[in-house]
């Protein structure tokens, strides 16, 4: 059986505070690529996918940091023998319409029924065709 797990990336690391800074994210990397594999493997499917959230909403605002951090956690998976694919998708502006985590719960539910917004569709399909 494969199993695929759809979760963003950052796993709610999104502490923005003056105390960690956010010049030094090459050098956190590592630290967030192992937190959030760490979960993946532990959960015990045979393949991963990532979607690796970039831009001005995200964690990793760069290209290259998203593709950086993307690399690192793919490396890891398979090194533990998972297939592991990372995707990276836009974050410069929101995704779908709702906001909060039941609305947004519906949102999804409608989308699966093929009644969502359009945005959150084509990501849906994008990902699940991997």
């Amino acid at each position: 059986f494969f199993f695929f797990f759809f979760f963003q990336a950052e796993d709610g690391i999104r502490d923005r505070s003056p105390s960690r800074g956010l010049g030094d994210v090459y050098k956190r990397q590592p630290l967030i690529a192992c937190s959030i594999m760490s979960k993946k493997i532990a959960a015990g499917s045979d393949c991963i996918l990532l979607d690796v959230k970039c831009g001005s909403g995200a964690f990793m605002e760069t290209l290259d940091d998203a593709i950086k951090l993307a690399e690192v956690m793919v490396s890891i998976g398979e090194k533990v023998g998972r297939k592991t694919i990372a995707l990276i998708t836009d974050m410069d502006r929101p995704l779908g319409y709702a906001i909060g985590n039941s609305l947004e719960i519906e949102e999804v539910c409608e989308t699966i029924k093929g009644k969502g917004p359009l945005d959150l569709e084509k990501i849906c399909i994008d990902l699940a065709g991997n």
